[in-house]
């Protein structure tokens, strides 16, 4: 049996970490301490150089960075590289699914050979890995599944993608039932939804193209330039700092995060192309059937390890689960009858036995100083924080909410985006519920420059 997580360092592999995002996030976990295997294809050969400057980095900064043979595409490689980590490192912890391939050109130009290829490498990969690493974080009873996504899967979809797209697709789409299916054996699960990045990778320039050249010069008489338009306009939707370098920042901050306090999606997306509005009602959407057909428990992890193997009387003994909304004193309804709106629940039925009533947080911190002065957005990030922080010391969470009270100052139609920006961004470090909203408008509050005050009651089983 290998080392708990807590008796050893967090191991992590991240397959595709030859270059681009990957290559930049297996850096950025070893910077943060962590034991990482950077997975990619040939390491001795056309990755020779990829290898030796991971190995190089680790050298150089005293890291513990591994280049390490990992075909996605053939499965006995994989389970080669799995049996090698956890016979090096005394087990795995954290499986991060980057590998990817983009292919450039008119649909119907691609055999459907050159599609199998593209799920192949962005979808069947993601089975071949969970297949070699999933018993051993089941038999640990803790782990972590990040799901390196697109926001094409929601998002503006430009042609000429079609296939990188629709694999992408299919890869979330097996990330949202993975991550119930294997909750209760406490294993969470993080969809990372990186936008367009046109520069800073090498996704667009190592695209492959069709192999029918007579098709795609069809389509390139009607639609002369096409990629190359797209190309220019997406840099042009994107601001001049954007910087791949950022989606490896957020997958080392939910590494970090404590079981229970990670985000299910992160959207890292620079031109904005409508895929986090999008996810966002989705997303509720998924969380209110799970509520409706009494499983909502699989929402998230257990926390108690691993489930026992048999009982008396010769059956599976279920875990305990953690604090998860069907764990709770309070149910979050939408009566038929009412509008359904992504960010709040019109009801909230509490049975729970203990009151807990959160006095208006206002955008301060521990010591008084006001964070974020002027910006309404930051500052709702700070309510939510504080609000947190108070439900913590209760013994509560954000599923314990029966009614969030929002209080702005000067209130205005257009100030709504910020607001919804303040929550995002708190929704990308706390699990936050949708209870009954209200956002009250006031001409002041108490002092000049706290521009949102929240009041919150909260019901606990």
């Amino acid at each position: 049996m290998p080392a708990s997580e807590n008796e050893r360092n967090t191991t992590i592999v991240v397959t595709g970490a030859s270059s681009g995002i990957g290559a930049m996030t297996v850096r950025r976990l070893a910077d943060a301490g962590h034991t990482v295997y950077a997975g990619m294809r040939d390491p001795q050969g056309r990755n020779a150089s990829a290898a030796a400057e991971a190995s190089a980095y680790a050298s150089d900064h005293g890291v513990a960075l591994h280049p390490l043979a990992m075909d996605v595409t053939d499965q006995a490689s994989v389970e080669g590289a799995v049996a090698e980590i956890v016979e090096q490192a005394g087990g795995i912890d954290v499986v991060v699914h980057n590998a990817g391939h983009m292919v450039l050109g008119p649909a119907e130009a691609f055999s459907p050979e050159q599609l199998v290829d593209v799920y192949e490498t962005n979808v069947v990969s993601t089975q071949r890995v969970n297949r070699a690493a999933l018993p051993h974080l089941r038999a640990q009873g803790s782990g972590l599944l990040v799901w390196v996504g697109s926001s094409s899967t929601r998002g503006g979809t430009p042609p000429y993608l079609a296939p990188y797209f629709a694999a992408k697709a299919a890869e979330d789409a097996l990330a949202v039932s993975y991550a119930a299916e294997v909750s209760r054996f406490g294993i969470d699960s993080v969809i990372i939804v990186p936008g367009s990045f046109t520069t800073g990778t090498n996704h667009f320039a190592n695209a492959g193209t069709p192999v029918d050249a007579d098709v795609t010069a069809a389509y390139d008489a009607v639609l002369p330039n096409l990629m190359d338009d797209v190309g220019r306009s997406l840099a042009a939707l994107s601001p001049a700092d954007a910087d791949p370098a950022q989606v490896a920042v957020e997958i080392a901050r939910v590494v970090e995060l404590p079981v229970g306090e990670r985000p299910f999606r992160v959207h890292i997306d620079p031109a904005g192309d409508g895929a986090e509005e999008v996810n966002r009602l989705g997303d509720a959407v998924r969380r209110r059937f799970y509520e409706r057909i009494g499983l909502d428990d699989l929402l998230g992890p257990v926390r108690s390890g691993v489930p026992d193997q048999a009982s008396s009387d010769d059956r599976a003994t279920p875990p305990t689960r953690p604090a998860t909304p069907a764990d709770h004193g309070v149910r979050l309804l939408n009566p038929d009858g009412l509008t359904r709106v992504p960010l709040y629940h019109h009801v909230a039925l509490a049975s729970g036995t203990r009151q807990v009533h959160i006095a208006g947080q206002v955008s301060w911190n521990e010591d008084g100083t006001l964070v974020a002065p002027g910006d309404l957005a930051g500052q709702v990030e700070q309510v939510v924080r504080n609000v947190a922080t108070a439900l913590d010391a209760a013994g509560a969470t954000f599923h314990d909410v029966v009614r969030m009270t929002w209080y702005a100052a000067g209130w205005k139609r257009e100030m709504y985006d910020a607001f919804n920006e303040g929550l995002r961004r708190a929704a990308q470090t706390y699990d936050l519920a949708s209870p009954p909203l209200a956002l009250i408008g006031v001409d002041v509050l108490f002092e000049p420059g706290i521009l949102v005050e929240a009041e919150v009651t909260a019901v606990i089983a």
